[in-house]
């Protein structure tokens, strides 16, 4: 088998024949080039793929697609797997699907499908899917989730707490461990691994401290003036707030039914707690007749008791 070191001054003066032929290569053993009865010139690998076998001519790529220095490259790869008992097209097809998952894998997928999967029926699911839409998705989103390392959690995080907004880093701390960590369990996403394994919120955060910023008299009584200007649901919607104390998606996502308006009490049901108990708060005259209890909807249901 006659050979010659190829160069694309050579590659480009091969002229087709009324047969295909080979010209094969003085510097990568097996290396050739095919060349077609329309000229058309394909890299070619000539190896004994199994010990024992036939020696077999595997296509590396046409000429024009890949640059001969590529095909030099690909076929001391090749050279490199065969001599290691693997089959060069079965390892390339490996990588291919490894690569494909890696695309499919991406983090917005990874989260999409923990929001869908995992937070849409918590209780405060909603503020958790926002914050993984509005924070870490637009960040990674494209991005395979094994790609994301702790280093750039750590990053996102702690310009938060720059940003003077420590209760958020927390938050989204807390957020992106339970997700990695999610990802990891489901075992099809190729993620063993999570990188907030060893962040610490003290160390990026710092101490948490309990908030005891509370409003003062004047501060309320700005608030109730401004409720009035807003009018309703949400003027209110806030001075129920006010007067009861509760969280806002409690007074929020409330419903008639939860409401004796005889008994002035308000039940809160076990599914809308953080405790996962109901929860009973005592309705004052004033709760009654300045929050959307004294709206003409809560007349009617209190007329429905008594009758």
């Amino acid at each position: 088998m006659a050979r010659k070191v190829l160069t694309d001054r050579t590659l480009k003066s091969l002229k087709p024949a009324a047969s295909h032929y080979d010209v094969w290569d003085a510097t990568v053993p097996g290396l050739g080039v095919r060349v077609s009865q329309t000229g058309r010139k394909t890299f070619v690998l000539m190896a004994r793929i199994r010990r024992g076998s036939h020696p077999t001519r595997r296509a590396l790529g046409v000429y024009g697609a890949i640059t001969l220095a590529d095909a030099r490259t690909k076929a001391q790869e090749w050279l490199k797997l065969i001599r290691q008992g693997i089959d060069p097209i079965i390892e390339e097809e490996r990588r291919r699907a490894a690569e494909l998952r890696r695309q499919e894998n991406t983090f917005a997928a990874v989260a999409e499908d923990f929001i869908k999967e995992k937070v849409a029926t918590e209780r405060k699911g909603r503020e958790v899917a926002r914050d993984i839409r509005r924070v870490f998705i637009p960040a990674w989103g494209s991005r395979p989730i094994t790609d994301i390392t702790a280093l750039e959690v750590r990053s996102l995080i702690k310009k938060f707490k720059e940003d003077g907004k420590p209760y958020q880093a927390f938050n989204l701390l807390g957020y992106a461990r339970r997700l990695f960590n999610w990802a990891i369990g489901q075992h099809v996403y190729g993620i063993e691994s999570s990188p907030c394994d060893r962040l610490k919120p003290r160390d990026i955060i710092g101490e948490k401290r309990q908030r005891t910023r509370i409003l003062s008299d004047e501060e309320l009584r700005a608030a109730w003036q401004a409720t009035e200007v807003l009018g309703s649901p949400y003027g209110p919607m806030f001075r129920l707030l006010i007067l009861t104390g509760q969280r806002r998606s409690e007074v929020a996502k409330a419903s008639w039914l939860e409401f004796d308006l005889t008994k002035k009490l308000w039940t809160i049901p076990a599914d809308r707690m953080k405790a996962a108990a109901p929860h009973v708060v005592p309705l004052s005259d004033d709760a009654l007749r300045g929050s959307p209890l004294s709206s003409p909807a809560s007349s009617l249901i209190q007329a429905n008791m008594h009758s």
